[in-house]
């Protein structure tokens, strides 16, 4: 996501697409949009040629192809999206997964949440913005450490779920596609552990930077 001197700028900038069947959920969330103008709404299909760049997916449940369209976005590495599902359709989701609206749903609530999750992607804090298009991790012109993609990908993944403890199976799977059950196997795979290192490292060279801390049971990323 692009640097931006305000908040209403970056959401002005940012792009939200809903894909499903449900027309009076799509109308009526982009007549709210339009009178908040807090991000910008459309309606599209999922597939190859759909940019993901500046964007935050949802997706219906009314969609015929749900499971396909959440495959696709996993293998994607993508996680800037939310599924809106009837209570009966739980079982596509994931048991961790908290990417997900239940419904019958307000669409003010969803209007809300939509703009809770767009600022955790475009701001970190007052200062700290992480841009997704060039991998940076910035404050200014003279505080800019360059990601990898790994790091930018388990840097976003933290900042998702901010405030929450993340367990290594967790990240082990979002940023690295590992599907792990055996603890031990889990516990002798340090690639957590080393990028968390390498990324520190970037992060200490500046004052008041945000902070990767391994807690029991996780990590967590203070701003």
């Amino acid at each position: 996501m692009e640097k931006e001197k305000t908040k209403n700028n970056i959401n002005s900038l940012f792009k939200v697409c809903y894909i499903g069947e449900a027309t009076a959920i799509y109308f009526s969330l982009k007549s709210l949009s339009l009178k908040s103008k807090k991000f910008v709404l459309s309606k599209n299909f999922l597939n190859k040629s759909l940019s993901l760049e500046k964007v935050f997916i949802i997706l219906d449940d009314s969609s015929k192809d749900i499971k396909k369209e959440i495959t696709f976005l996993n293998k994607k590495n993508f996680s800037d999206f939310l599924i809106l599902l009837d209570k009966k359709n739980i079982s596509v989701i994931e048991e961790k997964s908290s990417n997900f609206f239940l419904k019958p749903l307000s669409i003010f609530d969803l209007h809300d949440e939509l703009y809770r999750r767009i600022e955790v992607i475009c701001a970190i804090s007052d200062n700290w913005i992480l841009d997704r298009a060039n991998l940076k991790f910035q404050r200014n012109d003279n505080e800019q450490i360059q990601l990898t993609e790994k790091e930018y990908k388990f840097i976003n993944c933290l900042l998702e779920n901010r405030g929450n403890l993340l367990e290594k199976k967790y990240l082990l799977k979002k940023v690295w596609n590992l599907n792990l059950e055996n603890k031990i196997e889990i516990k002798e795979i340090r690639v957590v552990e080393t990028l968390v290192s390498r990324i520190r490292k970037k992060l200490n060279k500046y004052n008041n930077a945000p902070k990767l801390l391994k807690k029991k049971g996780g990590y967590i990323i203070l701003v």
